[in-house]
């Protein structure tokens, strides 16, 4: 069993997330026919997705590196990237048993009235077995680490619910959200969003792609902003008049591509959700269930892409200066396009440009600290299962994601004492977010 298990957590979420949508779409009466299509869309909507951001990678990579040579500064914590560490979260030994827990405690809430979100992101359950490892390997327990995880997945589905209406508005899916963990720092871009909304320049600043495009004319076109940033990318790198052309053209295509491809994944859910929503109501009429996916649903917001990457090279800054400081000591290549830091802030300031790259500018020296600062224990976890890590090499993984608070539940489980009151706040934030916020809010 255990091997089947291993088998079907090896299929690309590209292929596995379709075949669940596919499963419970038949389940949920829908005909063969439309849940076929609806899977196979989805699959090339995920494929699609994964192709043109590692174009994009491949492309800002080479610059990346570039431009942090030049400056000769020993960055010596490596990002091994996404892929790397679900294999590590994956191969810990009491992964399997996040599958039926997480499915669980879903069922359970939505039969007590406690979420009206059920969450099919089937895939992401790594992160909940990611933060359970280093929880485990920094306390000792398994245990606090299965309640770490439990934790997650409840305030997951508290903040889902509470941005739905926005996800509503950003997508033009009905009966949809997000669950992905990146979320969770709506917790903390909220307040900070609120206090620039006491900056009347900021506040009165309309600037969603739109916008953008009625103030500047062809400038706020994705294709001509992709290649402006490429173009200055490149030449601050060092790289010749010809090759910075190259690379920008590179960068416009992806920026152009990419709402493209998302738009993919409304093709594909809407009937699902439609059917979903059908079928739970028919079995809870009092409830308005609502279907929760992964991020990638919001692609189809320009502005997501552009900022992300906006942040590039201010990434690359920040690395530089924390590093000077003595604060990080990573160098965020896999990671350094990193749409999970612009999701919660797409959500948060509502498309708003501006706001967006403010919040991901305040928030990216958290993703460089908590990065440096949980490495010896990814280092650790990785030796544990026979991964990289013996040769002295600290690894990492720098786009972890909501690093703020699963940072804060880390500390608290290993019992010291700015642990404990980081996550109190953490807490207070979301009690915070989950009173206040207000999709209507511009």
């Amino acid at each position: 069993m255990s091997e089947i298990i291993q088998y079907i957590l090896g299929i690309s979420p590209s292929i596995l997330l379709p075949i669940v949508i596919i499963i419970m779409s038949l389940f949920m009466k829908m005909k063969v026919k439309d849940a076929l299509i609806s899977g196979v869309t989805l699959a090339i909507a995920f494929t699609s997705i994964s192709l043109v951001i590692g174009f994009m990678f491949d492309t800002i990579s080479p610059v990346a590196l570039r431009f942090v040579e030049y400056t000769n500064i020993k960055l010596d914590v490596i990002d091994l990237g996404f892929s790397h560490m679900v294999t590590i979260s994956f191969a810990w030994p009491f992964a399997l048993i996040m599958f039926p827990l997480q499915i669980g405690i879903n069922l359970i809430m939505i039969h007590f009235d406690q979420t009206n979100i059920l969450n099919v992101d089937i895939f992401n359950i790594w992160t909940k077995v990611f933060t359970a490892a280093i929880v485990s390997v920094i306390s000792g327990s398994v245990i606090f680490g299965f309640i770490a995880a439990i934790i997650q997945i409840l305030i997951e589905l508290k903040v889902a619910e509470k941005i739905r209406p926005r996800i509503d508005d950003i997508t033009g899916m009905e009966s949809t959200t997000t669950t992905h963990v990146a979320i969770l720092q709506c917790l903390i871009m909220y307040p900070i969003n609120k206090f620039l909304d006491m900056i009347p320049f900021i506040k009165n600043t309309e600037l969603d792609i739109e916008h953008l495009k009625n103030k500047i004319g062809v400038f706020g076109e994705d294709s001509v902003m992709g290649f402006i940033i490429g173009m200055i990318l490149s030449i601050f790198s060092g790289y010749s008049i010809l090759e910075s052309i190259e690379i920008s053209v590179k960068l416009a295509a992806t920026l152009v591509l990419l709402p493209i491809i998302a738009g993919m994944f409304v093709k594909a859910l809407n009937p699902v959700s439609e059917v979903a929503k059908t079928f739970m109501e028919s079995r809870y009429k009092h409830k308005d269930i609502v279907i929760g996916l992964d991020w990638p649903i919001l692609g189809s917001a320009g502005e997501l892409w552009i900022v992300s990457v906006l942040l590039i090279p201010i990434t690359l800054i920040l690395a530089l200066i924390f590093s000077k400081l003595g604060f990080s000591s990573i160098l965020p290549l896999p990671g350094i396009v990193n749409p999970m830091i612009v999701v919660p802030a797409l959500i948060v300031a509502n498309r708003n440009l501006l706001k967006m790259l403010i919040l991901g500018t305040i928030i990216t020296p958290i993703y460089l600290m908590v990065s440096t600062s949980i490495a010896p224990s990814i280092t650790e976890l990785s030796k544990s299962i026979g991964g990289i890590g013996n040769n002295g090499q600290l690894i990492s993984y720098y786009a972890f994601e909501s690093p703020y608070f699963r940072w804060a539940m880390i500390k608290f489980f290993e019992f010291k004492v700015y642990g404990i009151i980081a996550f109190v706040i953490a807490i207070s934030l979301f009690l915070y977010f989950y009173k206040t916020f207000d999709h209507n809010q511009k």
